[in-house]
């Protein structure tokens, strides 16, 4: 019953127009078949945009989670790890490296303006302190980072040399 009242969190309690995400993507519980475990291990993430909802979040999920278990006659001990923050890139640095790219492969194989995406990135907190632009160097692939079938194209990576060198060689001739 947790796991479920978890997944309504977002839609009873985040405006549609936020983006957020709240997954179970671990559920543990007891070493055998035939005896009724005393405890279970839930694990998750959550993610949003912002970090308002990022909050709210967090406050709901151990409130569900600690209301559910007192209903069933239970206790649920909620531990919540500090996330990622969104990755925000600067506006200024994504015009920086838009036209680095451009000038290497062309303008219609850059994507400017791509869909926010849930994933995490440690870069976002650099992101915080210094603006940046944190870059995607699509492959081609069917799959998505981090799904079991993404299959790295190795052929990619001298473009991506090329890439930041070519931008390192753009904010060093800014400089002079």
């Amino acid at each position: 019953r947790i796991v479920s009242a978890l997944q309504s969190i977002v839609s009873r309690n985040t405006n549609p127009v936020d983006a957020a995400v709240v997954s179970v993507t671990q559920f543990h519980a007891g070493s055998s078949y035939n005896v009724i475990p005393s405890s279970a291990t839930i694990k998750g993430t959550i993610r949003s945009l912002r970090s308002e909802v990022r909050e709210n979040l967090k406050e709901r999920l151990v409130e569900v989670a600690q209301s559910t278990a007192t209903a069933f006659g239970a206790k649920a001990s909620v531990t919540i790890y500090p996330g990622y923050p969104a990755t925000t890139n600067s506006r200024e640095q994504v015009q920086v490296v838009a036209a680095v790219a451009q000038d290497l492969v062309g303008k219609d194989k850059v994507l400017l303006n791509a869909e926010p995406s849930m994933g995490a990135e440690d870069f976002s907190f650099m992101l915080e302190k210094v603006p940046g632009c944190y870059v995607w160097l699509g492959s081609g692939s069917k799959h998505m980072l981090h799904h079991p079938k993404y299959d790295f194209d190795d052929n990619i990576l001298p473009c991506g040399v090329q890439f930041f060198a070519n931008l390192v060689l753009r904010r060093l001739q800014r400089q002079e």
